[in-house]
């Protein structure tokens, strides 16, 4: 006996020669195959052959192809290679199966009753935030079960602000503290920056405050005045994708405070010759006086006495300078 690729997997010692009981001078010859199935056999050819004279070409064959039935194997091609982006990118993976007979294949999602696919292949195109999950691919026929294969589908998507408060306007009085907190979503999670603007009569100037979600100020001053803006921020495909809230206004109410660093501390100046001096004030609400002291001399802002023109600079807000 031998297969189609003449490898001979029995001789003739294997078998045996009687006679038949009503004929003595009949042979039967019968040969008995033992071997080891596996599915690599699958759909090979294998041929029992009679050698004897009185056949006209020396041996007469049969032959038979094997069927072997195993159990699914299951392999997963076309996962993702870099990040699945929603609303842009498509997701195709097949779960290959090899089987004998044809196996069924289901794809289910963790946490899901009802299987998100029937066939071998799961697709979605496009992609959404809500595909996101484990999946199983799982075969079966006759033979028995495969092992499950499992892929983690991750949907990247760009970092959104769901709430930084429902005040557009804080107020608070001046050493005084306050708490701002930003809500936001993304995936990958997104990190958070709380900025200032700060306008001048010169120029406008962003200033970073922090860098979590919630931020606290225990000792407000008049510096903090200003525009407050919440930036969340994420990568998706090694590109920077970020998100900046309206602006909340935070207002800072309190007794007048002398910038005493915008002024000399010591002013030198010869008999006779003029001399300006200024110094800058911040106050919300705008001070009713601002005066000038020298011993029992009192010199009120905005006035003249003899000679003297005297002057200020009152911060009231960052929008208010007089």
């Amino acid at each position: 006996m031998e297969a189609t690729h003449q490898q001979e997997i029995t001789s003739s010692p294997n078998q045996t020669n009687t006679t038949e009981l009503d004929n003595t001078k009949t042979w039967l010859a019968i040969s008995v195959l033992e071997m080891t199935i596996s599915k690599e056999k699958h759909g090979r050819m294998l041929s029992c052959v009679a050698v004897h004279e009185s056949y006209a070409t020396k041996s007469s064959s049969i032959e038979v192809r094997l069927d072997v039935m195993f159990v699914p194997e299951t392999r997963l091609v076309g996962l993702p290679t870099e990040d699945v982006e929603d609303l842009k990118d498509s997701i195709a993976i097949r779960c290959v199966v090899d089987a004998n007979p044809k196996a069924s294949v289901v794809w289910r999602r963790e946490g899901q009753t009802q299987p998100a696919s029937l066939q071998e292949l799961l697709q979605f195109s496009p992609a959404i935030r809500q595909h996101s999950g484990l999946y199983t691919c799982h075969a079966r026929n006759k033979a028995g079960d495969s092992q499950p294969k499992r892929v983690q589908i991750d949907v990247k998507y760009r970092p959104k602000i769901i709430s930084v408060g429902r005040e557009r306007v804080k107020t608070t009085t001046l050493f005084s503290p306050v708490n701002f907190e930003c809500l936001g979503e993304g995936n990958p999670p997104p990190t958070y920056q709380w900025v200032q603007k700060k306008t001048s009569s010169h120029s406008d100037s962003i200033i970073e405050r922090g860098r979590e979600a919630k931020l606290y100020l225990n000792n407000v001053t008049y510096e903090f005045q200003g525009e407050w803006r919440c930036r969340v921020t994420n990568i998706i495909k090694g590109e920077e994708q970020s998100v900046v809230s309206e602006p909340i206004i935070l207002q800072v109410h309190g007794a007048p405070q002398i910038l005493r660093q915008t002024a000399n501390q010591e002013i030198y100046v010869e008999s006779g010759h003029p001399v300006d001096m200024s110094m800058v004030v911040c106050a919300d609400p705008r001070p009713r006086s601002v005066a000038w002291e020298w011993g029992s001399l009192r010199l009120e802002a905005g006035n003249e006495m003899g000679e003297q023109l005297i002057s200020s600079r009152i911060f009231i807000s960052e929008s208010k300078i007089a």
